[in-house]
């Protein structure tokens, strides 16, 4: 977990909101990384489908998301835990 978020520190100077994920191969190790979502709204308007979509494109075997708070408050909104809700039912699926 030190590593996933070590690795999104440069998302903390960011004055917009931003949705990022890293996509790992077998071993965990980053393929690539892309910026999924960019606003200032702190609403989430990305479907897990378009991330799923890229990592199948890409053939990642996980991804890790992150998400910046503008804020400056590093709690989750109620948008990103349904969020990673619903990708941890797709991981079920």
């Amino acid at each position: 977990m030190q590593d996933a978020t070590n690795f999104f520190l440069y998302l903390q100077l960011e004055d917009q909101r931003h949705c990022n994920v890293a996509f790992l191969n077998h071993k965990n190790m980053v393929i690539t990384k892309k910026t999924m979502l960019i606003g200032d709204s702190s609403k989430i308007l990305l479907s897990e489908c378009e991330i799923l979509s890229e990592a199948l494109k890409i053939r990642a075997n996980s991804v890790v998301c992150a998400f910046n708070h503008t804020s400056g408050d590093p709690t989750p909104t109620v948008e990103e835990i349904q969020f990673a809700k619903s990708y941890i039912r797709l991981d079920k699926w």
